[in-house]
C-alpha cells in the first residue's frame, strides 16, 4: 500500500512529467514553422554562440530598430510598438534575448552567462548574421541597461565606425 506521501510523490512527477511534455511540443510547434502576428515574423538564425529566435516586421530597406526586452519579459512586450514603427517605415527586430524563448545556445559548452557585455556580443552577432551595418538599439527593463552597454560595447567592440546611429530606453 503506498503512503500519503509516496502518493504525493508520484502526482508530482506524473504533473512534470505532463509539463515536460506540454513544453517540448510547444517549441516543436514553434521550430516547425514560422509564425506571424504583430511583431512580424518568427523567424532562427545562428548568431555567434547563439541560435537566435527574433521577429522581423517592416520595409526591408527601413532603418533597421532592435528592440531589447526586460527581465522576466519576453519580444511580446513590443506588440504595440512594432506597428507604430513598422508605420513609419522602420525594419524592426525584436530578438528572444538568451535564456529566453526560441534562442538556443548552438553548444552544450558554451558558458550561459547573463552579462550586459554577454548580451551586446549576441547583438553585434546578431546585427553581423543579418548584414546589418547601423541600427537604432532601445530597450525597456533589463533591456534599456543592455542597451547602454551595448551602445559603448559596439561602438568598441565593432570594426565599423558609427555602429549605432542612436540609443534610446523605454522607461516606465
Amino acid at each position: 500500500m503506498l503512503t500519503q506521501s509516496n502518493q504525493q510523490q508520484i502526482y508530482f512527477i506524473k504533473k512534470y512529467i505532463i509539463s515536460a511534455i506540454l513544453i517540448l511540443i510547444f517549441n516543436m510547434g514553434l521550430n516547425a514553422q514560422e509564425t506571424k502576428s504583430s511583431l512580424g515574423t518568427l523567424k532562427q538564425i545562428d548568431a555567434g554562440f547563439l541560435n537566435i529566435g527574433y521577429t522581423e516586421a517592416g520595409s526591408p530597406s527601413g532603418t533597421p530598430v532592435i528592440l531589447l526586452h526586460g527581465w522576466p519579459y519576453d519580444i511580446h512586450s513590443y506588440e504595440d510598438v512594432v506597428p507604430m514603427l513598422t508605420a513609419k517605415g522602420y525594419r524592426v527586430i525584436t530578438p528572444y534575448l538568451r535564456g529566453f524563448g526560441t534562442t538556443r545556445f548552438l553548444s552544450d559548452k558554451t558558458m550561459r552567462n547573463g552579462q550586459q557585455a554577454a548580451v551586446a556580443s549576441d547583438i553585434i552577432a546578431l546585427m553581423n548574421a543579418l548584414k546589418i551595418d547601423k541600427a537604432i538599439v532601445g530597450g525597456f527593463d533589463w533591456g534599456a541597461r543592455n542597451c547602454r552597454c551595448d551602445g559603448c560595447t559596439l561602438a568598441r567592440k565593432s570594426k565599423r565606425s558609427g555602429f549605432c546611429e542612436r540609443l534610446f530606453d523605454y522607461q516606465s
